[in-house]
């Protein structure tokens, strides 16, 4: 059911797609890119309390603008050191025991008052 709304000059439809014409025409990058550093600041600031870390994975970290798989714009947080993986999703020792993940990268992202969506896995056949 669609709102209209009557006004003396005619009718007005609302536009549901609103945010989705938003983002396709590039209006709100400035404030996604802005959101997408304050996740990292506190992904750093977790990062040298967890992780025990201000080298390499602690420079790695940085927010930045991507494309999801609808081709909308979104922000993003990631890690290039080759230890975020490690420190993200956890590893197995030798001897076997798990070591959990930190999820650094997500808790930055909560810290800053963002929705975090996991990973969507591709549809097996």
């Amino acid at each position: 059911m669609r709102s209209v709304f009557r006004l003396p000059g005619g009718e007005f439809h609302p536009n549901v797609q609103l945010n989705r014409d938003l983002r396709q025409q590039h209006v709100l990058d400035d404030e996604l890119r802005r959101l997408a550093e304050l996740s990292a600041l506190g992904a750093k600031e977790i990062a040298v309390r967890v992780a025990f870390d201000e080298g390499d994975y602690f420079r790695s970290i940085h927010g930045g603008l991507g494309v999801n798989r609808k081709g909308l714009t979104v922000g993003r947080v990631s890690a290039d050191d080759w230890k975020a993986h490690l420190i993200e999703a956890g590893w197995t020792t030798q001897s076997g025991t798990h070591v959990k993940g930190k999820n650094v990268l997500r808790r930055g992202a909560r810290r800053a008052g963002l929705r975090v969506r996991g990973r969507r896995r591709a549809a097996t056949q």
